[in-house]
């Protein structure tokens, strides 16, 4: 039989289960265009750099390279500034959240991206985080994981999330691992009522990135002590009321063996494995002219081929339920009939 394999089949089904990989772009100085070449005198502008002792917090001092990068404008003097020493210029200004630059001299007539005109100055006080809050005199934006996990060497790895916020911006501090079964385990599982295992729980700072707190809603849960825990957990996992793990999908492939252009078993494997994060139980093949083949296409009034048949667990897949009204069927019994083969074999 020829083999073919999928370069990624760019179609419906390819969907993330969370928006956890969008990067969020908090902070953008962008160059600004070259102006014309006129001699005049530049403006003479100060700079003051609010809460420059905060090592915790988000490196600001990269907005220097963008300010004398400015037509038109020098920096005549930086003064940096301690937390406790911005004060004064914080509550002038209204400035809630540190490190924040203040901006004044000769700014008439003078905009820059990201700043905000503010009684005699300009300013910038929208730093993401982590940042220093002044009215609570802390920093916010360290996010605190604990990875409630379970003895599964199948079960979903959390780790692959806590790494895509680490790269999309998110700070981390302490991760934690607490193991299900344990007197820590069973105490987060019955304050927290959680249903499945491994998931994570963050502390309420994680709600300052937006990368999380815009899709939180959808995946989990803020409790009264702040705490957010993630309820939308892609399989397998464990079901914490029956004990038992939950997601292995059977697959059945059903092919044509006369067939020698046809797709082949990865190709399909690769779909579902890497654009739905599933994980199989087994994976078989059967030919449609044997007597189970037969049985199946009568059965489910399967009409092309290759395709695949996946088991009831592949319910649990938050992907599935999103897209499958576009790729197939779910059939009396539970079971799932891939129908788009045509998508399929149009993007190989």
């Amino acid at each position: 039989m020829k083999k073919k394999s999928v370069s990624m089949v760019n179609v419906v089904l390819l969907v993330v289960l969370v928006a956890l990989v969008a990067v969020s772009a908090y902070f953008t100085f962008s160059v600004p265009k070259k102006a014309p070449v006129v001699e005049q005198k530049p403006q003479m502008v100060e700079a003051d750099f609010l809460g420059a002792d905060c090592a915790e917090c988000f490196n600001l001092s990269i907005a220097f390279d963008f300010l004398n990068k400015q037509p038109g404008m020098k920096l005549a003097a930086v003064r940096n500034r301690t937390s406790s020493e911005s004060e004064e210029l914080a509550a002038k200004y209204n400035i809630t959240r540190l490190p924040a630059l203040v901006l004044t001299g000769e700014i008439e007539n003078r905009t820059i991206p990201s700043f905000e005109q503010v009684g005699d100055a300009l300013v910038f006080s929208t730093a993401p985080p982590p940042y220093f809050d002044v009215k609570e005199g802390k920093v916010k934006g360290i996010v605190s994981v604990i990875k409630l996990e379970a003895s599964c060497p199948t079960c979903f790895n959390t780790s692959i999330l806590v790494d895509q916020l680490r790269a999309s911006g998110v700070v981390l501090g302490q991760v934690q691992i607490v193991r299900a079964g344990t007197g820590e385990g069973n105490a987060l599982v019955a304050k927290y009522k959680i249903e499945k295992i491994p998931t994570l729980i963050f502390n309420s700072d994680a709600l300052e990135y937006e990368v999380i707190s815009q899709v939180w809603p959808a995946v989990g849960s803020t409790e009264s002590d702040g705490a957010l825990v993630l309820r939308v957990v892609n399989p397998p996992y464990v079901n914490v009321s029956t004990g038992k793990e939950e997601g292995l999908v059977s697959m059945t492939y059903l092919v044509d063996a006369s067939c020698n252009d046809c797709l082949n078993e990865s190709t399909y494997q690769e779909l579902f494995e890497k654009g739905f994060g599933m994980r199989f139980s087994e994976i078989k093949s059967v030919d449609v002219s044997s007597a189970r083949g037969k049985l199946l296409v009568n059965k489910y009034a399967i009409e092309l081929v290759p395709t695949v048949v996946l088991s009831n667990d592949a319910k649990l897949y938050p992907v599935v339920d999103q897209v499958w009204s576009q790729a197939g069927t779910q059939e009396n019994d539970g079971s799932f009939v891939f129908r788009s083969v045509q998508l399929i074999t149009n993007h190989v």
